[in-house]
């Protein structure tokens, strides 16, 4: 099994505990805690570019953001690096990136994603049946 559908499939089995997309919630938040119940049609994304480049996350922490003069944030994914994208707003992507303490969620720019696959049925039904990765399985039923 690839690893971009483990990750999907951890995203799904691990967000069940996520509450949904508040109404009223700005347009310009991506957030981890709504990450998986903000969309029902997922994408991979891979960082374009030579080796060494940086695609930046840019932060929701105002209205102006992501696209702000000060809402670029340190954190950073390389060329080649892939990512889930949940949604669109505005030329940004809103991504996550798993990472050793949990992952990155946040803006990255849509021209810097290469975005060849979707996932159009990320319902639980999606994913019934019985996953193996290296010596670990998982059945869902």
């Amino acid at each position: 099994m690839s690893r971009r559908i483990l990750i999907l499939l951890a995203i799904v089995t691990f967000s069940t505990a996520a509450f949904g997309q508040m109404e009223g919630n700005p347009p310009n938040w991506c957030r981890g805690g709504f990450f998986a119940s903000e969309s029902d049609n997922f994408s991979i994304g891979t960082v374009k570019g030579r080796r060494g480049t940086r695609s930046y996350f840019y932060s929701d922490d105002r209205e102006d953001c992501p696209a702000g003069k000060n809402c670029r944030a340190r954190s950073y994914v390389v060329a080649g690096g892939e990512v889930i994208v949940n949604r669109k707003f505005n030329g940004f992507a809103c991504s996550w990136f798993p990472g050793k303490n949990g992952g990155t969620v946040g803006w990255l720019r849509v021209e810097t994603l290469d975005m060849p696959e979707s996932l159009y049925d990320a319902s639980p039904a999606a994913w019934s049946g019985e996953w193996e990765y290296a010596e670990n399985s998982i059945k869902l039923q």
